[in-house]
């Protein structure tokens, strides 16, 4: 009998899904290995990523349980709660809908049910959630305030006057962006996804300070993984300046 290697893949599944995969007709699984902390350990990492430490150091920092209780103020731990009631809830109407539950959001749920035991392997995961927290709020909040197009991904051409409202970060393992969405006189909103600090992001910072631009160029009607809400996403696009007016 031959035992298959075992497989480890990280994919993602809208948010960032980690998936083991053992291969074979015996299935020896490797013993789980746990950290414990004698506080919440989502507190400390809402205040190092405030403070713009790397995911890489805040790895590290946790598996060696290299923490002080008293760098944790009220405002990080009330952050943290905030965030596990965010996913829990989540993933709780997910379930009542029948809705499909990912690995990911499998593993978040255990996070947060033993809050100061970790699993080792989640430990990413739990790095991850601020990250994912502030993009699923702010897009949320975002897609509330303006009009879904039609449930389709049909190609479109585009050709509008477009205002700027906000741009959210995308921040995974395999996907670092930012979305810049602007909306049209008909309340509808259009994305341009744009990679950090790139001539690119730096010119659409300047135009969009200058106030609203004409756009046109090809899209897609386009839902946002999580949102049941269609906006223009652009394939192709360009610039062109906007005349304007004098009372």
């Amino acid at each position: 009998m031959n035992l298959q290697k075992v497989k480890k893949i990280d994919k993602f599944f809208h948010e960032e899904v980690f998936v083991n995969l053992v291969d074979g007709t015996a299935n020896k699984e490797k013993p789980i290995c746990y950290v414990e902390f004698d506080f919440d350990p989502l507190a400390y990492i809402v205040k190092w990523v405030e403070s713009n430490v790397t995911t890489n150091d805040i790895y590290t920092w946790l598996e060696n349980k290299e923490y002080t209780k008293e760098t944790v103020t009220d405002e990080h731990i009330k952050k943290a709660e905030e965030i596990r009631s965010f996913f829990n809830n989540s993933i709780m109407l997910r379930r009542l809908k029948g809705e499909f539950v990912s690995p990911f959001m499998n593993a978040v749920e255990e996070l947060n049910s033993t809050i100061c035991k970790v699993n080792v392997n989640h430990i990413k995961i739990l790095i991850k959630l601020p990250f994912f927290y502030k993009e699923s709020t702010e897009t949320r909040d975002l897609f509330a305030k303006y009009l879904s197009l039609e449930d389709t991904k049909e190609y479109k051409e585009v050709d509008n006057v477009w205002t700027f409202v906000k741009k959210i970060q995308r921040h995974s393992k395999h996907e670092k962006f930012w979305r810049y969405y602007f909306f049209n006189s008909n309340q509808n909103l259009m994305c341009i996804l744009v990679n950090p600090n790139t001539d690119t992001s730096a010119f659409l910072d300047y135009i969009i300070s200058q106030g609203s631009v004409g756009i046109k160029g090809s899209a897609y009607h386009w839902r946002q993984p999580g949102h049941n809400f269609y906006f223009y996403k652009m394939i192709k696009y360009e610039l062109y300046p906007v005349c304007k007016t004098t009372d």
